[in-house]
C-alpha cells in the first residue's frame, strides 16, 4: 500500500511538472506555406500574447494544458493546443474580408529560414566601432532591437519593404544589442541609402549614435 502511494504521488508530480509553464516555439504561415509576419498569438483565457516576427516566428511561455488563439487581419481565427513544444501552424483565408486593406504574407517559404537565426560573434563586437570592419553576416533576416516591442501597422510595412525584423531586447546585453543594431544600420544604408531612416522606429537601440543625432 505504501509503495502504491508512493507511485501515485510520482505520477501526479510528473503531470503536474509537465503542466508547469515552459517556451513554446512555433511559425505561422498560410495555406501555400508563405510566412504570416505579425500574427497576434494570445493564450486563452488570459491578457497573455505575443507577434510572430517577420519570418513567421514566435515563441511564449504557456502550459502544455493550455491553448494558444491565433489572429491575422484576412484570416480565420484558429485555436491550437499548447502541448507540442514546436508549433507549426497554417490559417486559412477569409474571404469575406477580401475588399479590406490587408498586409500580404512574406512571399518566402519556411525553409530558407529554418537555420536564419541570426548571432554576433566575439570578433564582431570587439570591431563593432571599426568602420573599415566587415560584419561576416548571412543578411537574410537582419534584425532591429528596440525598446518596446508593441508594434504598429507602420511597424509591420517597413519590415515588409525593408525586408527587417523588429526583436525585443530580452536577456540580451546592451553592447551586443548595440553591436548588432549597427550592423543593421550599415546594412540598410548600404542597400537603400536614406530612405529607411525616417521610417525606422525611433527607439531602436544606438539609431541616433549612428545618425549623428545628439
Amino acid at each position: 500500500m505504501k509503495n502504491f502511494k508512493i507511485f501515485f504521488i510520482l505520477i501526479l508530480f510528473s503531470q503536474l511538472s509537465f503542466a508547469q509553464n515552459r517556451i513554446v516555439y512555433g511559425t505561422v504561415m498560410d495555406s501555400l506555406g508563405l510566412l504570416i509576419p505579425g500574427a497576434n498569438i494570445l493564450i486563452e483565457g488570459t491578457k497573455t500574447d505575443v507577434q510572430s516576427d517577420f519570418e513567421g516566428r514566435f515563441s511564449i511561455k504557456v502550459n502544455s494544458d493550455q491553448f494558444l488563439i491565433f489572429t491575422y487581419m484576412g484570416f480565420f481565427r484558429q485555436r491550437v493546443s499548447a502541448a507540442k513544444n514546436d508549433i507549426e501552424v497554417i490559417m486559412q483565408m477569409d474571404h469575406s474580408h477580401e475588399n479590406e486593406c490587408i498586409v500580404p504574407p512574406i512571399p518566402v517559404k519556411r525553409e530558407k529560414f529554418r537555420n536564419a537565426i541570426t548571432t554576433i560573434s566575439a570578433e564582431d563586437l570587439k570591431n563593432s566601432n571599426d568602420p573599415k570592419y566587415n560584419f561576416k553576416r548571412d543578411y537574410y533576416s537582419p534584425l532591429i532591437f528596440i525598446l518596446d516591442y508593441g508594434l504598429k501597422k507602420p511597424d509591420y510595412e517597413f519590415q515588409l519593404k525593408y525586408k527587417i525584423s523588429y526583436a525585443p531586447i530580452q536577456d540580451r546585453s546592451p553592447e551586443y544589442v548595440k553591436a548588432y543594431n549597427k550592423l543593421t544600420f550599415k546594412h540598410l544604408k548600404k542597400k537603400y541609402k536614406k530612405s529607411w531612416q525616417s521610417e525606422i522606429r525611433k527607439d531602436a537601440i544606438g539609431l541616433n549614435e549612428f545618425l549623428g543625432i545628439d
